[in-house]
């Protein structure tokens, strides 16, 4: 967004990476600002994950209603398998760091099981 956008605008608190994550960074990990829903539209992200035979996505956000569940559906598209984080329906972060640290698959699901999960788990 640009500066002086009420949320997200470039440069913002909001727009930041948390101080955890920034802290994590790895230079070889793929960073983009977007403009759209989905972290794959209007970017380069497809085609850097093919370059590296990437089969799988973990996202993580701010938004589930909107950016994460646009990148989930963008990714579907592609045919690339997706991980929502969230402490709860498919794997907490916990889980999900032990999997990566072991180099072991997260379960498979699909949009719509894991919408029914995440529904269920926080009662919306």
């Amino acid at each position: 967004m640009p500066q002086g956008a009420p949320v997200f605008a470039v440069g913002s608190v909001s727009w930041s990476l948390h101080s955890e994550i920034e802290r994590r960074m790895d230079p070889t990990w793929k960073r983009v600002s977007k403009d759209k829903g989905s972290v794959v539209a209007g970017t380069d992200v497809a085609r850097w994950l093919a370059e590296r035979d990437v089969d799988t996505i973990t996202i993580v956000g701010y938004m589930t209603n909107n950016c994460d569940i646009a990148t989930a559906v963008g990714a579907d598209e592609l045919g690339l398998a997706a991980e929502i984080l969230s402490d709860a329906p498919v794997a907490t972060t916990q889980a999900w760091a032990t999997a990566v640290t072991a180099r072991h698959a997260l379960p498979k699901s699909d949009l719509g099981t894991s919408a029914t999960q995440g529904r269920a788990a926080f009662g919306a």
